[in-house]
C-alpha cells in the first residue's frame, strides 16, 4: 500500500521531493518510511533517493498536532511564523504541502509531504482535492489491512490455544501415569512383580512422550494441520 501510494503521488504530481511517514505504536512516533527525490535541471528526469533521513517525530510534536487539528492537506509557507515549529522539517523534505492520513476516529496513521515541482509552481485547489481523495483512499486500504491482520492474528492464537490444549491433555495424562508409578514404588518397590510392571509402564509412557513430541514438532511446521485441532 505504501509503495503504491508513493507511486501514485510520483506519477500524479511533479514534486521534486516526496516523503511518506507512518506511525509506529512500538515507540509512538512517526517515522519516514518512503522517500523520493527528483533532481532536475528542469529539463531532465534524474531520479535518486535523499541521503539524509530525518529524525522520527513524536505524537506531541506541533506538526502532528497541527495535522490532527486541520484534518486536511496543509499548504505550508517556509517563511510564515505559523510554521516556525516546522523549521527542522524543511531542509530534508522541502515540504510545501502536507497531507494527513486520518481515520474517521481522528487517528493519524501517517502523512505525506510534497515539495513544489518548480520554484514558482505550487498546488491549486484541484490538486488539493486530488491529494485529499488519494489520502482518503489509502487510509481506507490501511484500515482494511489492519482488520485483516487482526482477524488473522486472532485466528492464529485460537489455533494455538486449541493446539496447546490438545497436547497438554495428553501430557497431563502421561505425567499422571509416571507419578502413580513413583508413588506405588514407595510401597511396592521391593516387589519383583511390581518392578517388572513399573519398568514396562515407564518404558511405554516414555515412548508415548517421544511419539507425542515427534507429532508436536511435525505439526508445528504445518500451520494448516495444526489449526485442525
Amino acid at each position: 500500500i505504501w509503495n503504491r501510494y508513493l507511486e501514485w503521488l510520483s506519477r500524479t504530481f511533479g514534486s521534486s521531493r516526496i516523503t511518506i511517514w507512518k506511525h509506529f505504536a512500538v515507540d509512538g512516533r512517526y517515522h519516514q518510511i518512503r522517500k523520493e527525490r527528483r533532481r532536475r535541471k528542469w529539463t531532465d528526469h534524474d531520479w535518486s533517493l535523499t541521503t539524509r533521513d530525518p529524525l522520527p517525530i513524536p505524537e506531541h510534536h506541533p506538526i502532528i498536532l497541527h495535522l490532527k487539528e486541520q484534518q486536511e492537506p496543509v499548504l505550508i509557507q517556509a517563511n510564515s511564523k505559523e510554521f516556525d515549529d516546522w523549521e527542522e522539517f524543511f531542509p530534508v523534505t522541502h515540504v510545501h504541502v502536507c497531507v494527513p492520513l486520518l481515520t474517521g476516529e481522528g487517528r493519524l496513521l501517517g502523512f505525506c509531504t510534497l515539495s513544489k515541482a518548480l520554484p514558482d509552481e505550487g498546488y491549486d485547489q484541484d490538486d488539493i482535492e486530488l491529494l485529499r481523495a488519494l489520502a482518503h483512499h489509502v487510509t481506507l486500504l490501511l484500515i482494511q489491512f489492519e482488520l485483516v491482520e487482526e482477524r488473522s492474528s486472532a485466528a492464529k492464537w485460537e489455533a494455538v490455544h486449541r493446539f496447546s490444549a490438545f497436547y497438554l491433555h495428553d501430557l497431563k495424562n502421561l505425567a499422571s501415569s509416571l507419578s502413580m508409578v513413583a508413588q506405588n514404588a514407595e510401597q511396592y518397590g521391593n516387589n519383583p512383580e511390581f518392578q517388572i510392571s513399573a519398568m514396562q509402564s515407564v518404558k511405554n509412557t516414555s515412548q508415548r512422550i517421544i511419539d507425542l513430541m515427534g507429532k508436536l514438532s511435525s505439526q508445528a511446521k504445518e500451520p494448516d494441520t495444526r489449526e485442525s485441532f
